[in-house]
């Protein structure tokens, strides 16, 4: 219910008619009666929450009840509890405007490009959390001024697909942070001994933690500190041969909102090798891989790390795996490395050179519904007859040149002893496909 005429008057006349927020007085402005403490954050409906503010400094109303009491004073607690609100609404603007200067750079240089459309021109779509991929680039360090030449690299590549253009760039941005990153390695690896003589305070755990505070997005609590610092000295022996991944996992933790450096850096891991895969797809296809394929080759990362394959191969795997079209990480492991996703090596580089013959025929790659029917009859040949790889590879070949998904029409087949005592036959395991 509205404020009363009398309570209102009585608010008015002890605040002399003056807004007690900015002191603007009437009739140069409009005042009004205001709850200071909000009725949603407990503020109470009595006198002493109720205050002279003007137009533009009130921030909420409410009512009281008809027959309220003359207004005495109001509670200091109140007064404080309004300055301090407005000062935190100043610190919070200040936090965002780096953030919203940086976004606006970026979107006038991605808006300064446009193309032809039914006669006008119109500027290249941009994806729906374009703005969620440009903060991380701020918070990963890549400078405002570079997003002019990045977008124009981006916009003037002719093999790009318009609807591909956004993460493209995103992938050249990547490449500029990774180059800063290895420039600060280098910097730490110049200047910070990876072992301190004279203290007990180890300088690459130290400065793993101040990246993680600087890269922490607002407020952190005694709890998270503490677990992430304890996290930190658990990885620090490890971290003697290699300190910069230290640093990697600290940025990353701050930026994914982890106290664990540990869990930070096989995530951080994870997309390395699934970036590394989804760039190489796209240099060989000229589009990126769909999502069904992504979450198959994050799994296999997954199992592969977790049961302590070296990134490094598995970047390798990743590489080879995307410049053929494949989503099984097979090149470089090992057979015990395989055998963690039940990978056949076999299975897999028979369906990648049938590929390939079948783009180096017809100048596209098969469908997803062309691939499934190959490595089905791949699996039924398998079971059916024995051959040799050699003999399934050359299948394969001539069957992707035919665009045939049906292996057997091509398999060679050998009727004397000696060439059936020479063929290897293919495994039976059951691949991931």
């Amino acid at each position: 219910m509205a404020v009363s005429k009398r309570l209102r008057f009585e608010i008015l006349r002890r605040d002399n008619h003056t807004c007690r927020y900015c002191g603007a007085t009437a009739p140069d402005v409009k005042l009004t009666v205001d709850h200071v403490t909000p009725s949603a954050l407990g503020g109470s409906d009595g006198p002493n929450n109720l205050i002279t503010a003007c137009e533009p400094c009130n921030s909420g109303k409410s009512s009281v009840p008809a027959d309220a009491t003359v207004v005495a004073n109001v509670a200091q607690d109140a007064i404080r509890w309004a300055a301090a609100l407005k000062q935190a609404a100043s610190e919070l603007e200040a936090q965002e405007a780096p953030k919203l200067a940086y976004r606006d750079a970026f979107q006038q240089a991605w808006n300064a490009w446009t193309y032809e459309n039914g006669g006008g021109r119109i500027t290249t779509p941009l994806e729906e959390n374009w703005r969620t991929s440009i903060e991380r680039f701020r918070i990963a360090g890549l400078p405002i001024s570079v997003w002019p030449d990045v977008v124009e690299k981006a916009m003037t590549s002719r093999t790009v697909k318009i609807e591909n253009v956004f993460k493209y760039m995103c992938g050249i941005a990547w490449r500029m942070v990774d180059g800063l990153q290895d420039r600060a390695k280098a910097i730490i690896k110049a200047e910070v001994p990876l072992v301190a003589e004279e203290d007990d305070r180890d300088p690459i755990g130290e400065a793993a933690v101040q990246v993680w505070v600087n890269e922490w997005p607002g407020s952190i609590s005694n709890n998270q500190g503490d677990a992430f610092t304890a996290s930190v000295l658990q990885c620090l022996e490890e971290a003697a041969e290699e300190p910069h991944r230290l640093l990697q996992g600290a940025q990353y933790a701050a930026w994914f909102h982890l106290t664990d450096v540990a869990e930070a850096l096989d995530r951080f891991d994870r997309d390395r090798v699934t970036e590394a895969w989804s760039i190489s797809w796209y240099t060989k296809a000229g589009e990126f891989p769909d999502a069904d394929r992504t979450r198959r080759v994050a799994a296999q990362c997954d199992d592969m790390l977790n049961a302590g394959v070296y990134v490094g191969r598995l970047m390798q795997a990743a590489i080879y795996a995307g410049a053929h079209q494949s989503a099984t990480l097979h090149f470089g492991l090992s057979e015990s490395e395989l055998a963690i996703t039940k990978a056949s090596r076999s299975f897999t580089r028979s369906c990648e050179i049938w590929a390939e013959a079948y783009f180096s025929s017809t100048k596209r790659w098969p469908s997803r519904d062309e691939v499934a029917a190959f490595q089905e009859n791949v699996l039924c040949a398998g079971q059916e007859y024995d051959f040799s790889i050699q003999d399934l590879y050359m299948a394969a070949a001539s069957a992707g040149t035919y665009q045939d998904a049906d292996i057997t029409t091509c398999l060679p087949f050998y009727g004397s002893a000696l060439g059936a005592a020479d063929r290897r036959p293919i495994g039976r395991s059951t691949p991931t496909r």
